[in-house]
């Protein structure tokens, strides 16, 4: 993963981390695309989310986050499917 794919998604990590709180509740169990530490939009599966990443950001800079009580830094995994 390039320097600055691993800047992006861990940024995106702790800015997801301190917006879990407000969006659990209504986003339970989806996935979130993430970009510039922010929520871009919320999907069904993981797959939706790459898709969607994908077709809006050409430079594959961005990562996708499940939306879950416990959030989990997928890191590379995020974009195992590239």
């Amino acid at each position: 993963m390039s320097d600055i794919l691993q800047d992006e998604v861990d940024a995106n990590f702790k800015a997801f981390q301190e917006q879990l709180p407000r969006i659990i509740t209504n986003e339970r169990n989806r996935w979130a695309l993430m970009k510039n530490r922010e929520c871009i939009a919320f999907y069904d599966t993981f797959r939706d989310a790459k898709t969607a990443g994908d077709a809006l950001y050409a430079d594959g800079i961005f990562s996708i986050q499940e939306v879950t009580e416990t959030s989990v830094d997928l890191g590379w995994f995020s974009h195992a499917m590239h």
